[in-house]
């Protein structure tokens, strides 16, 4: 995906290409009092009244990647640095005017590319961001998590986004969802380690990969050593078969019946 201040330079320096300090897994949600992802962009790249903008901007229909992950971006005054930025392109006080399919829309595709940035950090600097709601003491004090730009910048009332409306839970949710999909493809891939005669012991190898894949997909919950051990077995006999059957079509179902299983 194309970084869009990169293509369209800023009238007013919007981002440094480094960062002060090293970010500590708060991130920052709001709204950018725009009716759309594209128009807050355009806006944020004309701008010359001040420094304003956010590492990503999403609504319903699309996501734009303002800046790269290992800039700064100009946000949240005092927290710049350490934070990450997501914007959503509505105003904060008209959650409750939007359509449900468009909140939903927007809401998902925010909480998508959140988890990206999370995969980013926790690849990066080993900070891993959980589905949680900061306090603002929370946020200062850098506990990971996520929190309203109103709440970071102070009881004054100067900022209230992302709104008293703003769906809290569902996007926590999603965020976790797509974290959760993120770190299964993260996941080794299987590759059966059976050498090209047949000679090592296809079943326990077979039998460790797929547990390997089921552990990826169900960290949580591991009981399934039956599926395991017959899903070892159908594979094995068909490395053993004359001549040998690919296996790759059964390891993709494999996946694509636990994935589908955790999308639920």
């Amino acid at each position: 995906m194309s970084i869009y201040l990169e293509e369209h330079p800023p009238a007013r320096r919007q981002f440094r290409t480094t960062r002060l300090a090293d970010p500590n897994g708060v991130y920052v949600l709001h709204t950018t009092e725009a009716a759309s992802a594209a128009s807050a962009a355009r806006f944020i790249a004309a701008r010359t009244d001040g420094p304003g903008s956010y590492l990503d901007i999403v609504d319903a229909d699309e996501v734009i990647e303002m800046g790269r992950p290992e800039w700064t971006m100009f946000h949240a005054a005092g927290h710049n640095s350490r934070t990450l930025s997501l914007a959503f392109g509505t105003y904060a006080a008209r959650w409750h005017r939007l359509p449900h399919d468009f909140i939903t829309r927007m809401i998902d595709r925010g909480a998508q590319q959140a988890a990206k940035r999370a995969q980013w950090l926790l690849a990066t600097h080993g900070i891993d961001i959980p589905a949680v709601r900061l306090t603002r003491e929370g946020a200062i004090a850098g506990t990971p998590g996520f929190i309203g730009h109103g709440t970071l910048d102070g009881p004054d009332g100067r900022r209230t986004d992302p709104g008293q409306d703003f769906p809290w839970s569902y996007f926590l949710t999603r965020y976790e969802h797509h974290r959760n999909q993120g770190a299964a493809a993260m996941a080794p891939q299987p590759t059966l380690k059976v050498s090209a005669d047949r000679s090592g012991t296809p079943l326990t190898d077979a039998t460790d990969e797929v547990e390997a894949l089921f552990m990826a997909y169900r960290r949580e919950t591991v009981h399934s050593m039956g599926d395991i051990w017959a899903w070892g077995r159908d594979i094995a006999a068909k490395i053993y078969a004359d001549p040998p059957i690919d296996i790759a079509p059964t390891l993709a179902y494999i996946r694509h019946a636990l994935e589908q299983e955790n999308s639920q």
